[in-house]
């Protein structure tokens, strides 16, 4: 697991990484930013391109407290946990193109992403989801953002926004909103093959004026 710890304005980069199969009470990664408090110092940490597959933890495969995290091409699947998948409880999430399928959350927190009040969701743009399953009574799937000055204590009594993941596979999208391939009109008018006032093709000629290749006499017998 990854661990990360920031007092400042410094920043952490994660491309192009597989976590499989990790097992422990602690998240997959777990970062805590701005330690201090101070404004416009929140780390930044980028997590783009990679996998979390099969991973069971009790506090979530991602965990943030006071950082800025920009999530961006990544893929969730088979993970489970007594919470989300993503946990916001402070700082900030920027998260597109990534994918959330078949994780599992026992219903510590309503969502497969779970934003605290005073957390900021930033961006969700192009993520979908399939087949996650929540649990404890909660009725989002998708992205929830606690309401401010609202206690989520007990799943029960969280009140907030749910903004749904849009429909696809980790593997294949299969989203309503993806455009059709067929476009809904199909060009008209095909040019007409002999135009109104242009010449015919072929010369009118009565029949007796083609000859008919063959002479008029001919050779009788056998030789």
């Amino acid at each position: 697991s990854v661990s990360y710890l920031d007092e400042g304005n410094s920043s952490l980069i994660i491309t192009d990484c597989v976590f499989v199969a990790h097992r422990g009470t602690s998240p997959v990664i777990s970062v805590s930013g701005n330690e201090r408090g101070l404004a416009d110092e929140s780390a930044a940490v980028q997590i783009e391109n990679c996998e979390f597959l099969d991973n069971l933890s009790r506090e979530g495969i991602i965990s943030n407290h006071g950082a800025a995290i920009l999530l961006r091409g990544s893929k969730f699947k088979g993970n489970t946990g007594t919470g989300a998948a993503i946990i916001i409880s402070s700082g900030a999430l920027a998260m597109s193109t990534s994918c959330f399928e078949n994780n599992t959350n026992s219903g510590g927190t309503p969502g497969t992403v779970f934003v605290q009040s005073g957390a900021t969701l930033t961006l969700n743009d192009d993520n979908v989801g399939y087949g996650n399953i929540i649990g404890g009574n909660a009725t989002c799937i998708g992205v929830f953002k606690v309401e401010a000055a609202v206690d989520c204590a007990q799943v029960s009594e969280c009140v907030g926004e749910c903004q749904e993941l849009g429909e696809g596979t980790c593997d294949g999208s299969i989203r309503s909103d993806a455009p059709s391939s067929v476009p809904s009109e199909l060009p008209t008018g095909l040019p007409s093959q002999e135009p109104s006032g242009s010449p015919s093709a072929v010369p009118s000629r009565s029949p007796s004026q083609f000859s008919s290749g063959v002479p008029n006499n001919l050779p009788t017998g056998v030789p």
